[in-house]
């Protein structure tokens, strides 16, 4: 298991990844190199957790802070190795949340959030400036916009900021003026420097949470709002594709009990992912778009071992691409979804389960077959000595005529010879048979084979004497007398490495 509780991840284009983490109030990263080595490096100590980061093309690390002591900060990482400039003043750093960077275009853009003295009441501020700006530690080099107010309980699900192409961001949150609550829509076009505002017809009499999302080349708008029925969702989408228009229309709704959970929506290039957390169990649906609809998509109980973060995820080769949803951690810090995590559990235990399942050879079965194989050969080799002792027979006796014609043969004298089919039928079984336990149980089984020596009272194979059959003898053998010997041998020699 991991040892750190990441929140984002950045990778650059050689492939290392880093990921920064908060704790015992000070700001980490771990760096993971594409060669596996991993560094752990302090950042900022006495500083709040509400930090972001971000990546650019040229793989450099972007890094906002607000520190107790010396105010909001901001890292940048380059060949070259850390610096830092102050953002705003640690005088009027108090009761500042710190809410998005973006760095865009060779724009550095900073998104952070001042408590006001009114109850859950927020002023948005919007700071820009140019990378290419050599006047650190000047704080007025830094292009401040007062953007909106925002009326949350939950300020992190009340606002939502997405970057699109050619410099545009769209900005939405939500605001209240007691008796309804709506959302104020901003687009700012990097070309002028400047924020369009419009205020959308959406307004709900109960407390409401957003997040934009693009998907399809199109700006998402997802409002979810706990009322007495249950959890709705209305869902809103962009008229156009082009990114500095604000123009919506109403896709559908829907009614999803999450248990008084405010849902992580998000993408994964696939579909709009809603996901929560409640009771140790993970919930996640997916928004079909054939048919507008939410279905659930698992249910993961989340334990210690689970390992589970929401991290946001970006990488310098599409620094505009950012996905920030639930992922399992592994202990080597491999990042994957918890569907991908499921199915790739699954995938890894059926083998297993196969090898597991498979019976295991009964050796009693295949000491009955070698049994029946010895007995079968026995009576094959009982066969051919009595034809070989009658051709001896013949051979001694010198005055008897030769016989001009075969005499007819008998079928309990000639029986047909078997052929065995145990090396098939041993060949046919998943596993191999543990052969020290087979000659374990054979050891006070005696064979017969042959004649025996009644001299030492041992049993011994018999062997034919070397003398030749006559050539006159015309006896149609189903085996040629001289090749008994060597067959017979070579089946004994087959049978006795069977056994070693």
């Amino acid at each position: 298991m991991a040892d750190i509780n990441p929140s984002v991840m950045l990778e650059d284009s050689k492939g290392s990844r880093y990921f920064f983490f908060y704790r015992d109030s000070s700001i980490y990263y771990r760096e993971i190199q594409i060669k596996g080595d991993v560094r752990d490096t302090i950042l900022i100590s006495q500083a709040n957790g509400d930090f972001d980061a971000a990546i650019d093309t040229d793989d450099s690390i972007y890094l906002v802070c607000n520190s107790r002591y010396k105010g909001v900060l901001l890292f940048i990482y380059t060949k070259v190795g850390w610096k830092f400039e102050p953002v705003v003043n640690q005088h009027n750093s108090s009761n500042i949340y710190i809410m998005d960077i973006i760095v865009q275009y060779g724009t550095i853009h900073i998104f952070f959030s001042k408590k006001l003295p009114v109850a859950n009441m927020y002023n948005v501020y919007h700071m820009q400036k140019n990378i290419n700006d050599k006047t650190p530690y000047i704080e007025y080099s830094w292009k401040k916009n007062s953007l909106s107010e925002i009326y949350s309980q939950n300020i992190e699900s009340s606002y939502s900021i997405i970057p699109l192409k050619n410099g545009v961001i769209h900005y939405a949150s939500v605001w209240y003026d007691g008796t309804h609550y709506y959302i104020n829509y901003y687009c700012y076009d990097n070309s002028t420097n400047s924020w369009l505002h419009k205020s959308l017809g959406i307004s709900r009499k109960n407390q409401i949470f957003i997040k934009l999302i693009q998907h399809n080349k199109k700006t998402n708008l997802i409002c979810f709002s706990t009322e007495s029925e249950g959890s709705n969702i209305y869902h809103f989408l962009s008229k156009s594709s082009s990114g500095n228009e604000i123009d919506f229309k109403e896709l559908g709704n829907g009614t999803i009990d999450t248990n008084g959970v405010v849902p992580l929506f998000y993408t994964d290039d696939k579909a709009i992912q809603m996901a929560w957390i409640k009771d140790h169990i993970f919930h996640q649906y997916t928004f079909d778009d054939s048919s507008g609809k939410w279905r659930k998509l698992i249910d993961l109980p989340v334990t210690i071992g689970t390992n589970m973060h929401v991290l946001k995820i970006m990488k310098s080769s599409n620094p505009l691409s950012i996905t920030k949803g639930y992922y399992i951690l592994d202990k080597n810090l491999c990042i994957s979804r918890p569907l991908e995590s499921i199915s790739r559990n699954i995938s890894e235990d059926k083998p297993k389960e196969k090898v597991q399942s498979a019976p295991l050879p009964d050796m009693n079965d295949y000491l009955k077959q070698i049994i029946l194989e010895i007995r079968d050969l026995s009576d094959n080799v009982k066969y051919l000595n009595n034809k070989i002792g009658g051709a001896e027979n013949i051979n001694s006796k010198e005055s008897l005529p030769v016989k001009t014609t075969n005499p007819p043969k008998i079928a309990a004298e000639q029986p047909a010879l078997k052929k065995s089919d145990f090396k098939e039928k041993f060949m046919k079984n998943e596993r191999p048979p543990n052969y020290e336990s087979l000659l374990m149980k054979q050891e006070n089984i005696t064979t017969y084979v042959g004649k025996p020596d009644n001299v030492n009272n041992e049993k011994k194979a018999f062997a034919p004497s070397n003398a030749e059959v006559p050539k006159n003898n015309n006896d149609n053998w189903a085996e040629d007398p001289e090749e008994v010997p060597y067959k017979y041998n070579s089946l004994m020699k087959k049978i006795g490495e069977f056994f070693k």
